[in-house]
């Protein structure tokens, strides 16, 4: 499962190498500046927007990978069955929400 790790001015979201094949993608790093909200929540299935552009998805599953929405925003999941995890807004980075299942974790609460 992807991991959420703090670093000192960014936090990056490590990929296991299944995960790296799945989504077609590296780990990703978000300098601390780009984070604009971080919420818990339970189900992240229905926050999902726009369509897999590339990644891997098996409905009700798991979604991993790049989404796009109608507007071209890319958006990048790593969702799995229900597990609860984090809606993350960001501004001025390559993705505008990040939507991963995930334990909680101390840097985002």
């Amino acid at each position: 499962m992807a991991q959420l790790v703090a670093n000192t001015d960014s936090f990056t979201l490590e990929l296991s190498r299944w995960e790296h094949l799945g989504s077609l993608s590296r780990n990703i790093v978000v300098p601390m500046t780009s984070l604009v909200r971080a919420r818990r929540i339970d189900e992240l299935q229905p926050e999902i927007r726009g369509i897999r552009m590339p990644g891997t998805s098996i409905p009700k599953r798991i979604y991993l990978g790049t989404w796009r929405a109608k507007n071209m925003d890319k958006e990048f999941l790593a969702i799995y069955r229900d597990e609860p995890g984090y809606l993350i807004d960001l501004v001025d980075h390559d993705y505008v929400r990040l939507l991963v299942s995930s334990p909680p974790v101390d840097f985002l609460e």
